[in-house]
């Protein structure tokens, strides 16, 4: 595991009520369109309980591994699936095996009760260096926030 997915899962359970883990292995399927993590998710749920298979959206994170040149690492929201067996598969393409897997039901329960709200179901993602958490408010224009604390709804934009 890495130092920044260990220092991201303590630094997280703090505000979860369900507890973070990684799974063991998660199949990469890349039938899905570049991107677009929430809408692979659902649409791969949905076909599979059309063929009779049980399959969920799962929330969570991807963590990249730590980049030497700007000494930070990337921490991005994602979607992908599970079926009644715990087998995980990602649907999303260029998803590379270097990642790794935190599951957050939080981020799903929190998106669903508050859609109403929010512009996406998809949170921001964060970057982690020299041992503190940043915000990617606007990916266009690399617009980081410090954050203190990994509280679910910092995690949103809202609808204004």
């Amino acid at each position: 595991m890495y130092k920044a997915t260990r220092d991201f899962i303590n630094a997280r359970k703090k505000h979860t009520n369900s507890p973070l883990r990684l799974p063991s292995e998660v199949k990469k399927l890349e039938t899905g369109l570049p991107g677009q993590c929430l809408k692979n998710s659902k649409t791969f749920s949905k076909e599979q309980k059309e063929l009779g298979n049980d399959v969920i959206m799962i929330s969570g994170w991807i963590i990249h591994p730590y980049d030497k040149v700007s000494e930070s690492t990337e921490i991005i929201q994602h979607w992908w699936n599970s079926d009644a067996k715990g087998n995980n598969f990602d649907t999303t393409p260029y998803v590379t095996n270097e990642l790794e897997y935190v599951i957050d039901f939080d981020i799903n329960n929190y998106a669903y009760t508050n859609s109403d709200i929010l512009e996406s179901h998809v949170g921001m993602s964060l970057l982690y260096k020299g041992g503190k958490f940043f915000l990617l408010k606007n990916p266009q224009i690399m617009e980081l926030e410090e954050i203190t604390e990994l509280k679910t709804e910092l995690f949103f934009k809202y609808i204004k």
